[in-house]
């Protein structure tokens, strides 16, 4: 990170924002903190309002960093601003946040700002800005999230179906079964427009679409497994390597010993993105249908005894691996077709 002469912490609500500007007095006996904080409107207005008095005090987009807790929605709007005027800004995760600056007692939005503002100051050696996604990235992400929550919708519709038709030897259930099978057949047209949709935004993008292909070619990557890769990834600009993806999935394992007396199991944690890891689950199925080597692997460690879910966690992180080297190398996947012991 280059050097900046002001550390500035906002915390996001739906409506406003609450800014801190950290500054820091040094003399030879001690270090003195002190903030000097605004609020403004969430909106396009309040962040010129912001920009106004950021310079009164003088902070620019050429000296100050911004840190943010990472907020979903809430943060997007000040993101494609701060974007667009040159200011450096990360966003980082509430809970990195929380475990870093230790115990609190009470909580407030200016105290948080103060918070944040305090943490990117004693983090600005390691804090790199921010950049936000392409806009067809955010598209797909978008369509990504509709899609899962429309699959939830059908899921619980086809719940709904099974217990209605189940009922319908003991009461006349006939217009709920009714209605539920014209609902899902409604669910069941939006997601294949959803996907028609997805396939139209690719097109907008060469690189992303040519990803997008290439992640198709390893076995156990299907075209929601393909697409998944590309918006947690940034469309693989946001990870360097395979086992950074494994830690921010959770599918690493990590050592738990301490001294002589603490000897755990080495084991993975429970901090991950759980969608993602659900679905590399899913293709870990596939994969080990359809690809001999996997096959192979998955039955010889099984009977050297070998936990099932160990087994699958490693083949996973096969699978990850296998998705970071062809992107790397822009080449399809080959398989084996005489595999030698994995």
């Amino acid at each position: 990170m280059k050097n900046y002469a002001n550390f500035i912490g906002i915390d996001i609500s739906k409506l406003k924002i609450d800014v801190a500007v950290f500054e820091v007095e040094k003399n030879k006996d001690s270090v003195k903190k002190s903030y000097v904080n605004f609020i403004f409107d969430n909106s396009p207005s309040g962040f010129q309002k912001m920009n106004r008095e950021l310079k009164r005090i003088k902070n620019t987009a050429f000296n100050s960093f911004i840190c943010m807790e990472h907020t979903g929605s809430y943060t997007t709007a000040l993101c494609f601003w701060l974007e667009e005027k040159k200011w450096d800004y990360c966003l980082v995760s509430p809970l990195h946040l929380k475990r870093t600056l230790g115990l609190t007692r009470g909580k407030n939005d200016k105290v948080d700002a103060q918070r944040i503002a305090y943490f990117s100051y004693l983090y600005r050696e390691e804090l790199q800005p921010t950049k936000l996604a392409s806009t067809t990235l955010l598209k797909l992400k978008s369509l990504f999230a509709f899609r899962e929550r429309t699959v939830k919708t059908s899921t619980i519709l086809k719940q709904t179906l099974q217990e209605a038709k189940s009922l319908n030897k003991l009461i006349n259930n006939k217009f709920v079964v009714k209605k539920t099978e014209k609902q899902l057949q409604i669910i069941q047209k939006e997601l294949q427009e959803i996907m028609e949709e997805i396939a139209t935004v690719m097109e907008e993008d060469e690189a992303i679409k040519k990803n997008f292909e290439l992640l198709k070619t390893v076995v156990g990557i299907g075209k929601i497994n393909a697409l998944a890769f590309l918006v947690f990834t940034q469309n693989f600009t946001s990870f360097d390597n395979a086992r950074q993806f494994n830690c921010y999935v959770g599918i690493a394992p990590f050592e738990h010993s301490s001294g002589s007396s603490v000897r755990g199991k080495t084991k993975i944690s429970k901090l991950a993105n759980k969608k993602m890891k659900v679905l590399l689950g899913n293709g870990v199925s596939s994969a080990i249908q359809h690809d001999k080597e996997l096959k192979q692997y998955y039955e010889r460690k099984i009977k050297e005894g070998k936990n099932k879910h160990s087994v699958k966690n490693a083949i996973k992180s096969k699978l990850v691996s296998r998705a970071f080297s062809v992107i790397k190398r822009q080449t399809p996947f080959v398989k084996f077709e005489h595999p030698m012991a994995a």
